[in-house]
């Protein structure tokens, strides 16, 4: 006897002939304290049922259960759980492809190793030089499941189908199982992980047998365990507990901003969001990707530039496919609330569907926009633990972003874009306090999409990264973000062009390599922080404190070095984040200026510059200089709300027309003084308007209501409601 403990042997067996009696004697005379049992899961073979009867003739201290029917091999093991006598439990499978002397080494590494479940890693030792087709699938198996619990539980397990587990009773007695049949691995490893007991792999023998010498498992199984293992992670829920009040005032801070969206849907059409709107209708009702059904359409109201032709003579949007799909779900269920469907490119010949669906493009980007908000006010009570700095930060961000979320753009690129950064913030956040695998995968899966969405999304990627591998203590968790954000790209990437769908990255990017002149990024850098009509500090002066903040982290990080704490590493993204967006736009060939509100090109930037702005409140210690910059704060923040309520509503495209006709460049419009676009709304346009959708009983209606608003002289009058059936 080489232990003290008491061994609980389990055999299944179903439908076993060659071998078993031959196993058993092999296990009877293993140097352990132990009992053995067998299992007969209801095998059907009466070889099996005579060689069972011998074992029990010649074995008799083995105690043989055996199943009316196939209960599967989970069922089984729950069911000798219940009734063994020993405190060590172990699994060897019936099939003669496990050494049973192999039970030894596993029990003394767990009890060397103070872990408390000891897997066998499988290794042929028999001298077979080629692998059958069944081993070939087998190993490969290993590999994609092994990757998977890595990936999400942290864990790398080398053998995680291994048939041989052994583990304390105690820890399973009550367990219940979730696989039923060959899924019981997989299922005892993630319960350790779950429960974080340590584990440890052994080395054992294996002679693999093929399906026609009865080897049992299916593809089928290979479901199970891949369910098994994605359906049991669990993450600490401690990483995730927010404030019953928290999440109250968050949702009601979404609501309220979600409200104030949906208050104007402005419907002009405009080249950037129709390919959108108009993909997401084709996916719908049409069956299909592609904008060539709808060039008669374009042809009769004269749009151009709004599609692109690839090489089969087949039109698509020129936004991103992926946009059309993301906005599908919130299309099909607006749509059937106002009792529309099977709507044909040849119905908006005749009714003024482009009209409807432009103000679903911007109900929809309201949403998204609005969830960020969300977002955004749950990072900030995260980072800061300051309810009214999270509140002034988040009312910010959501007049911040209010022209970009109702803006000709904002359903196919800023608001999802700025929903699936946000939430890629606060996940960054969550992870650098808990380490887990599955955010850093999560994280990684959404910014793949939104770079997908928006080519200059990938900088906030890259800053995550160079802020894993800067900071020793998270460069482990680079290799999961890469085997993630790349393969999604490429996957996609690779699906498009299969299916013909032209991809303009490539040649942009290009371009703008090619065409970069180092005075024209200057300038470029120059009208994104103070001209007139787009400038950053002239739209949204309270970027000020987030300059301060910028600041303010930095030195904290060169004079005290706190880089290594979780609030200070994610600052320090954010400023990276914005940095190279800002250099990114500086160069991009067709920089459009963003003259609608501000600086359009940097709408995702925003939640950093919000991030930033209220770590420099939050770090003011000195009661006079806090009551100073509230002030300044308060002051821009009514600014900004103006600013941005007016960029709402008020159709702007009157004042970039003028010069549009008149040939102007776009650099000329960004600096151009007579009038600059905010004299030209507030002082001289002063007329406004908001439309909602309604559903009546003859129809949909689109209601248009117009207003005339002097801030100065403080009028406010409805002018007149117009309204037209669709």
């Amino acid at each position: 006897m080489i232990n003290n403990d008491f061994i609980t042997i389990v055999i299944p067996i179903f439908n076993e002939v060659n071998g078993a009696a031959h196993l058993i004697a092999d296990t009877l005379a293993l140097p352990l304290r132990k009992e053995v049992i067998v299992i007969d899961d209801g095998s059907t073979y009466e070889a099996t049922k005579r060689i069972l009867t011998t074992i029990k003739e010649k074995f008799p201290e083995v105690e043989i259960i055996s199943n009316k029917r196939n209960l599967g091999k989970s069922a089984s093991i729950q069911a000798a759980l219940k009734q063994a006598r020993g405190n060590i439990f172990v699994v060897l499978d019936g099939d003669s492809e496990l050494n049973p002397q192999d039970i030894v080494q596993l029990y003394t590494a767990l009890k060397q190793e103070h872990a408390r479940l000891a897997s066998g890693i499988r290794v042929i030792r028999s001298g077979v030089r080629s692998l059958s087709f069944s081993q070939i699938v087998t190993k490969l198996a290993k590999r994609i499941f092994g990757t998977c619990v890595h990936f999400f539980y942290g864990v790398n397990v080398r053998d995680i189908l291994s048939g041989y587990k052994l583990f304390y009773t105690d820890d399973f007695k009550n367990h219940t199982f979730s696989t039923k049949r060959f899924g019981l691995e997989s299922d005892l490893l993630v319960a350790t992980l779950n429960n974080k007991r340590k584990i440890v792999e052994v080395e054992v023998d294996y002679f693999p047998r093929s399906y026609k010498q009865g080897k049992k498992i299916q593809f089928f199984d290979g479901i199970e365990i891949l369910h098994c293992i994605l359906t049991n992670i669990k993450l600490d829920r401690s990483t995730f507990q927010t404030p019953f009040g928290i999440l109250c005032l968050g949702i009601f801070l979404w609501l309220f901003t979600f409200s104030i969206y949906n208050l104007h849907a402005n419907s002009s059409s405009t080249s950037d969001s129709l390919p959108n709107n108009f993909t997401t209708v084709n996916i719908l009702y049409n069956d299909r990707l592609d904008l060539t059904n709808f060039i008669p359409y374009f042809h009769s109201r004269r749009q151009k530039s709004v599609v692109t032709k690839n090489k089969e003579g087949i039109f698509y949007a020129k936004t991103p496919v992926i946009n059309g799909v993301l906005a599908a779900p919130y299309f099909y269920v607006f749509d059937h609330l106002h009792g529309i469907n099977n709507v044909s490119a040849d119905a908006f010949l005749q009714k003024d569907y482009e009209t409807y669906y432009q103000s679903v493009g911007k109900y929809y980007a309201a949403l998204v926009a609005s969830i960020s908000v969300f977002i955004i006010f749950l990072t900030l009570c995260a980072l800061f633990r300051n309810i009214l700095y999270s509140l002034f930060g988040t009312l910010t961000y959501a007049f911040g972003t209010m022209t970009y979320s109702t803006a000709s753009q904002g359903n196919w690129q800023h608001a999802p874009s700025l929903l699936l950064i946000s939430l890629s913030f606060y996940l960054f956040f969550l992870f650098l306090k808990s380490k887990s695998q599955f955010l850093i995968v999560s994280i990684s899966m959404l910014l793949s999409i939104a770079t997908l969405i928006r080519i200059s999304n990938i900088f906030f990627f890259i800053a995550i990264v160079s802020a894993l591998f800067f900071y020793k203590p998270y460069r482990s968790f680079i290799s999961f973000s890469l085997v993630i954000f790349f393969p999604v790209l490429f996957i996609w990437q690779g699906i498009t062009s299969a299916m013909g769908i032209p991809s303009g990255y490539h040649s942009e990017i290009m371009r703008s390599i090619q065409s970069f002149n180092l005075l024209h990024a200057f300038n470029v850098i120059a009208s994104l922080l103070f001209s007139p009509n787009v400038g950053l500090l002239i739209f949204c002066p309270l970027s000020i404190l987030s300059f301060l903040g910028m600041y303010k982290i930095l030195n904290t990080v060169v004079t005290n070095k706190e880089y290594v704490q979780p609030l200070s590493i994610f600052l320090l993204t954010s400023v990276v984040s914005f940095v190279l967006l800002f250099l990114f736009n500086s160069f991009w060939w067709a920089w459009e200026g963003g003259y609608s509100w501000g600086p359009r090109l940097l709408t995702e930037a925003i939640p950093c510059l919000i991030y930033l702005g209220v770590y420099f409140m939050y770090s003011l210690k000195e009661k006079t200089a806090r009551s100073i910059f509230l002030t300044i704060f308060f002051i821009f923040f009514l600014y900004s709300v103006i600013v941005h309520a007016v960029g709402v509503y008020a159709d702007d495209n009157d004042w970039h027309s003028t010069y549009y006709k008149a040939g102007t460049d776009r650099m000329t419009m960004a600096w151009q003084i007579n009038p600059p676009i905010l004299w030209y709304y507030i002082m001289q346009r002063k007329v406004y308007f908001t439309q909602k959708i309604i559903k009546t009983s003859t129809g949909v209606k689109i209601e248009k209501s117009y207003y005339y608003i002097d801030p100065l002289n403080w009028q406010f009058n409805k002018i007149k409601t117009t309204a037209r059936l669709l």
